[in-house]
């Protein structure tokens, strides 16, 4: 059932047969996995290599590469930050640039009141000279909590805001990309990664930022004062604590190069997480008795994850704990050195106390500069993967074309077309030609498998041909901005989606530009068939449809069908591809939708694919496909009497409504 090997920087996973193989790290997702929607029957040549798509120019990360990056992630993050709440962004930077003054006035107040103390006999004249020494100490102290409370109360605010920004600029890009790149596992990879991380990394770069801000200004004032007392302590504290710098940073490295490469078999854990709890999936675990199985499952990959992080973690905290011990002892020598110098009166006790004192505080800064620095490197290391794909915004924006759209639809020609799926050698689409004009009903048929889900997906401009040409009046469609041209096109895909909103959203979402024409709402529903049942509803159009929220209204599948083919009647657009319209509804409902057709999409040129034959008898073309190609076209009565494969496919189905008459050895239709 199941092979896993890890090692950090090599994983080997097998989940659900050899199809789900996966390497990584370095080749994360390079698993030719068979994703929904494919036809994965085909038996084609090989296609000629394509230019990458721009979700496949992704850099492969490197320290070496995030090293040199890390002066650019690390100011866009902070720009970032910035234009998401400048306010507190101020506020924090404020907090700490104060809190490493203060640090530095604690040291030299120090160490005057302790000379004041030392310098009088009289206990009451030590108490009098050190009085307003104390009280700046206590003035300092206020000061700094007062901005340490102010910050803290902002802080939470501040992660919101931040969050929500990186969410959102992430769910943009996700949204815009082409549809095909969701066919690629290693896509899914780096989306899942930046999704996770890109909630409370830019928060930890400011953090970071600001640690070593408020760690050299704490310094600074410090260095000074033991710089006049005793120059020499100087560079030592600095050097103890190079060893924790260096194992912290190894230490972020190997954290990041564990999340990268388990980032697959984390999607697996979440998807199995999801069939235990989701609606669409409990029926069908329960119906097969498959709770301990996934149960199972689900186990086996979290114990998976949890050994290959323990040994990370172990690794980890026994190389930052060596350098933690080798940092104790050259401080403990530094400290060693002072009570020398003191024993060999080169030292005054005042003095001894304040430069003791100031390398504690020393210490502490020199401490958070370390953990700021090392948490830098760590944030910066995942959020190059965020910057990647943000890039992908902008190389989007670079190849989409800026041709107008065709103004009118007349004949769309499908010329030669191929085109394979990510990371498969088969074509999907091999070498088709068909022509589609104004005002026809053209249907596609075939078995499963074989390519009409992504011909229409083609015609429907959510995928580019891999070779061949597309041309909607004579313009080929490859420098017509898609966006605009898909506004000229509706679809009702085979699993459509079930939107848990209000029933005239759900119908209204066919064209956001005219959601609140509530008339035609309504009439795009009784079209269809749904105005009969969606005026039933407590609520009437204003109900939530589905179960996910409280008060939702469920529909039949049947039903949910008929309020997916409203919007597409909604959406008025000039070309209609129906993939599998009738799927869930009724014979008696099919029989009805499929007479009207012609009358209901008037004026309109309908793509109707269906696996029914008997549906698409009236179509003005039918094209059989098989494998990805056209081996079939023409009328339904042409085709029958050819005797070809739609008249084979055809016959078999007819066969399943004949009944054979007792007695009689006849077959009665």
């Amino acid at each position: 059932m199941c092979e896993h090997e890890t090692n950090i920087g090599r994983t080997r996973t097998r989940w659900w047969g050899p199809a789900a193989t996966v390497t990584s790290v370095g080749d994360v997702g390079a698993a030719a996995t068979p994703v929904e929607g494919r036809d994965e029957f085909e038996d084609a040549d090989t296609p000629p290599a394509a230019e990458p798509a721009y979700w496949e120019l992704l850099d492969q990360p490197g320290i070496n590469r995030s090293l040199r990056r890390l002066p650019g992630v690390t100011w866009s993050a902070i720009r970032f930050v910035w234009a998401a709440d400048r306010r507190s962004f101020v506020l924090t930077l404020s907090n700490d640039l104060v809190a490493g003054v203060l640090s530095a006035v604690q040291v030299l107040v120090v160490a005057a009141l302790l000379s004041q103390l030392l310098s009088h006999a009289d206990p009451a004249d030590a108490a009098r000279a050190a009085a307003p020494w104390v009280f700046l100490l206590v003035l300092a102290s206020v000061v700094a909590s007062v901005m340490n409370a102010l910050v803290r109360g902002r802080m939470e605010l501040f992660q919101e805001r931040v969050g929500y920004a990186a969410s959102h600029r992430l769910l943009a890009v996700a949204s815009n990309v082409d549809l095909l790149a969701f066919e690629s596992p290693a896509f899914y990879d780096r989306m899942q990664r930046v999704q996770v991380q890109s909630q409370f990394r830019p928060m930890q770069v400011v953090q970071s930022i600001t640690q070593l801000l408020s760690g050299v200004a704490s310094s600074v004032g410090v260095i000074v004062a033991l710089a006049v007392l005793q120059p020499w302590l100087v560079p030592v504290v600095f050097l103890a604590y190079l060893p924790v710098t260096l194992a912290m940073s190894k230490g972020a490295w190997t954290e990041y190069r564990f999340v990268r490469g388990f980032t697959q078999l984390e999607r697996r854990r979440v998807y199995v997480s999801a069939i235990l709890t989701e609606r669409e999936t409990a029926k069908e675990v329960r119906a097969f008795g498959l709770r301990q199985f996934f149960l199972d499952r689900y186990g086996a990959l979290w114990r998976e994850r949890e050994r290959e992080l323990n040994a990370v973690v172990t690794t980890r905290t026994r190389s930052v704990a060596w350098a933690e011990v080798l940092s104790a002892v050259l401080n403990g020598l530094v400290i060693g050195s002072l009570l020398l110098l003191l024993g060999h009166g080169r030292l005054s006790i005042a003095a001894a106390g304040a430069v003791l004192s100031g390398l504690m505080q020393l210490r502490s800064r020199v401490g958070g500069i370390t953990y700021g620095a090392a948490g830098l490197f760590e944030a910066v290391l995942f959020l190059d993967d965020q910057r990647d794909v943000l890039a992908l915004a902008a190389e989007l924006e670079r190849r989409r074309p800026t041709q107008p759209a065709p103004t009118s639809f007349e004949t769309l020609t499908v010329d030669d077309v191929s085109f394979s799926y990510p990371e498969s050698a088969k074509r999907a689409v091999d070498r088709v030609s068909i022509e589609i004009r104004r005002g026809e009903i053209v249907a596609l048929v075939g078995e499963n498998g074989s390519g009409k889900t992504t011909l229409a997906k083609l015609l429907g401009h959510l995928y580019e041909p891999t070779e061949g040409a597309i041309r909607w009046d004579g313009i080929d469609v490859r420098h017509v901005d898609p966006e605009r041209l898909r506004a000229a096109v509706t679809v009702v895909f085979q699993d459509f989606v079930q939107y848990n909103l209000s029933a005239a959203d759900n119908i209204g979402l066919g064209d956001v530009t005219r959601r609140q024409d509530r008339p035609g709402i309504e009439a795009a529903a009784q079209r269809s068939g749904a105005d009969r049942f969606l005026r039933r509803l407590p609520e009437g159009y204003d109900a939530i449809l589905g179960r996910m929220f409280d008060t939702g209204q469920d529909l039949s599948i049947g039903q949910w069908q008929r309020v997916a083919v409203a919007r597409a009647f909604f959406r008025d657009a000039p070309f209609v591809i129906l993939d599998e319209p009738t799927a869930a509804l009724d014979a008696r409902a099919e029989h009805e939708l499929f007479e009207r057709i012609r009358s209901l999409f008037v004026g309109r040129t309908v793509l109707l694919i269906s696996h029914r034959f008997s549906t698409v008898r009236s179509a003005d073309r039918i094209y059989v496909l098989d494998r990805g190609r056209i081996i079939e076209a023409g009328r339904h009565d042409d085709l029958v009497a050819a005797g070809g494969t739609y008249a084979e496919l055809f016959n078999l189905q007819a066969s399943a409504f004949v009944a054979v008459t007792p007695g009689s050895g006849r077959g009665q239709a």
